[in-house]
């Protein structure tokens, strides 16, 4: 199980619009560095007075034949079953 904790904002592409950074991705949990969206909820929040995203995380996950989801959070975790 993946848990995205503090998450804010999801998003998915599919795998025929998906650019050569998400397929990066593959298999495991990518952080965009300098992301342009998360940076856009920081203006959005700004200008709107509500608490700033400051602190959030841009996360990709590529998953073969499907697409890339991509969320913003404080943090993610793997949970392994028992």
């Amino acid at each position: 199980m993946i848990v995205f904790n503090g998450l804010v904002a999801a998003r998915f592409t599919p795998e025929v619009a998906v650019t050569t950074e998400m397929i990066e991705a593959y298999s495991k949990i990518c952080e965009v560095d300098e992301s342009k969206w998360v940076d856009s909820l920081i203006a959005a929040a700004k200008e709107k007075s509500v608490e700033p995203y400051n602190n959030k995380r841009h996360f990709m996950l590529f998953f073969d034949h499907y697409g890339c989801l991509e969320t913003i959070a404080d943090s993610v975790e793997v949970l392994l079953e028992k």
